[in-house]
């Protein structure tokens, strides 16, 4: 579930803030897998959280610079053993652009968070391009790639790339053997999707997505973080083809309208 809600809408500055909540479990084929740490992740119900603020300043007619800063609660945080703060992960990025026309933006600068699994800097290049009323691109490279193509209005399809790193913090339930003293470990999950999208208007602001593609994974991996962030699990994972179905809401046809005219 996540939602994002314009709170400031100015020319000299625009404000969006964004919520997100998701869950998700691993399930294995054979459990028990005979090893402890595997077990802890069995049905283990692993929560994202976050809030973050968009903020839009142009410098002037073609200058323009974007911030974005993240917080998000990620792991099994309804356990007691572990503070609060010990599942907090704030993500930050900075972008400086050059607005050259209504349909050509690009930009760079810097990200910092953990889309390739431990929070890392990396750079960012940010270029976003409509040729014509088909085709398209959005993109900040090297976390995602999206050519568009405007089938009508209403419809909307899109191909790419994109990376997806989790990281959480996990209690562990019993001691692992040779480690009685380890209380929590941190699992860093990296996976890149190969994708296609098909948006589709149902009814003015409702909309439904379906996308479908391949998902490699790039790391699956265990860490002590009391000693520096040891790794203790080194998983091997295969890729495999995914699909998902979503419904969304858009603001309505009307107050965009509205909002246009004034």
């Amino acid at each position: 579930i996540k939602g994002y809600i314009p709170v400031w809408n100015r020319p000299h500055l625009k404000m969006v803030l964004g919520i997100n909540y998701e869950r998700e479990e691993f399930e294995f084929e054979n459990p028990p897998t005979n090893y402890s740490l595997y077990n802890e992740l069995e049905n283990r119900g692993l929560k994202t959280l976050g809030s973050q603020l968009v903020v839009l300043r142009p410098i002037d007619e073609t200058r323009y610079v974007l911030g974005r800063v993240k917080g998000e609660l990620n792991g099994d945080y309804g356990s007691r053993e572990l503070p609060l703060r010990d599942y907090l992960r704030m993500s930050y990025e900075f972008i400086y652009g050059w607005k050259r026309s209504p349909t050509f933006s690009w930009g760079v600068g810097v990200q910092v968070g953990y889309t390739f699994g431990r929070r890392s800097i990396y750079p960012a290049i940010v270029y976003n391009r409509t040729w014509n009323n088909r085709w398209g691109v959005e993109s900040i490279f090297p976390a995602r790639i999206t050519a568009r193509y405007n089938v009508s209005p209403r419809s909307l399809l899109f191909f790419g790339y994109q990376v997806d790193g989790l990281n959480y913090q996990i209690t562990l339930r019993q001691p692992v053997a040779g480690s009685p003293d380890l209380r929590s470990f941190e699992l860093r999950e990296t996976e890149v999707k190969f994708r296609g999208r098909w948006e589709r208007e149902v009814y003015d602001f409702v909309w439904l997505g379906l996308e479908a593609g391949y998902r490699y994974n790039h790391a699956f991996d265990a860490f002590d973080r009391r000693n520096g962030r040891t790794k203790i699990v080194d998983s091997k994972l295969a890729g495999a083809p995914y699909a998902s179905v979503e419904v969304f809401l858009v603001p309505p046809r009307r107050f965009l309208k509205k909002t246009t005219n004034k």
